[in-house]
């Protein structure tokens, strides 16, 4: 189906639109821009979309969201008959307000703040949206990868050590992805969370251990440090995690590091998984130094 600009005007409550930049454009997903005089807009079109019960969960999570004030996510705007998206010819697509800003800056100020947003986001206990990455699942998925891996009973022993996370405690509403490319920042300093599509409850110790690994600890095997206590900073206040959770907060870094492996660099991702679980007590340890 070809999107029009009577397209817009035709399913949400908008005038005179035209399109402006595309921000992503994959095979199946698109995200552009839409320009209208109600305001500008993204357009967030998937063209092999989910059932439709799946496909509506993450703007589930924003409607929750934006009942409670929370101010860090984008608003989204329903289609005129109220729906949270247009589901249909093959497709969806949901339009959301447009963050009148920029990606933020990579330092410990904007990490700390993010860590903060993260512990607001996870204090949500009542969000009915179930996260999308259930760990079983995951664990499931990277055992039947291990079979074909070069190094597969180190690659098993590692899966062995997320074994904890199954029954984690303590359960709250779950980005599950803040990284610097899901975060842009308002012209008045408001930093802004995107992309809530696995959002959902679930063990909070998964959104406190996903940047340890795969955003602080590069490729190239350097710990962003300043960042990372920043984060863990804004994220427990003045609380030091004892060193139970410490360790179970490596295993759900341990778990990303090793589910965004299959995805690009492999050797390099491996290599990292590798460094980090040798030099697991030293990184936990710089990590949360609080002298």
């Amino acid at each position: 189906m070809m999107l029009t600009p009577h397209f817009f005007t035709q399913h949400w409550p908008l005038d005179n639109v035209f399109f402006g930049a595309s921000f992503q454009s994959y095979p199946t997903r698109r995200v552009v821009q839409i320009h209208s005089a109600q305001g500008d807009f993204v357009a967030k079109i998937d063209q092999q979309p989910p059932a439709y019960v799946a496909a509506c969960q993450p703007y589930a999570v924003l409607d929750f969201l934006a009942a409670r004030n929370f101010s860090h996510v984008p608003a989204l705007l329903k289609t005129r008959e109220d729906q949270p998206l247009f589901y249909g010819a093959g497709q969806s697509i949901a339009l959301m307000t447009y963050i009148d800003g920029g990606p933020p800056d990579n330092q410990p100020a904007t990490w700390h703040a993010l860590g903060q947003i993260a512990a607001q986001v996870n204090a949500f206990t009542d969000c009915p949206v179930v996260y999308t990455i259930p760990t079983a699942a995951v664990i499931g998925e990277l055992r039947a990868q291990a079979q074909s891996h070069p190094q597969k009973q180190q690659f098993l022993d590692f899966i062995d050590q997320l074994a904890p996370l199954l029954n984690a405690p303590t359960l709250g509403l779950v980005h599950g992805e803040i990284n610097a490319a899901n975060v842009r920042q308002r012209r008045d300093g408001t930093l802004v969370l995107l992309d809530w599509d696995a959002a959902g409850t679930g063990p909070v110790v998964l959104e406190a251990g996903y940047p340890l690994l795969v955003v602080f600890l590069t490729e190239a095997l350097h710990l962003q440090r300043e960042q990372a206590v920043a984060f863990y900073r804004g994220y427990y206040g003045a609380y030091r995690p004892s060193p139970v959770e410490q360790g179970l907060l490596f295993r759900a870094a341990l778990l990303h590091a090793l589910r965004y492996m299959a995805f690009a660099n492999q050797p390099q991702r491996w290599a990292r998984i590798c460094y980090a679980v040798a030099h697991r007590d030293d990184l936990l340890a710089t990590v949360f130094d609080y002298s």
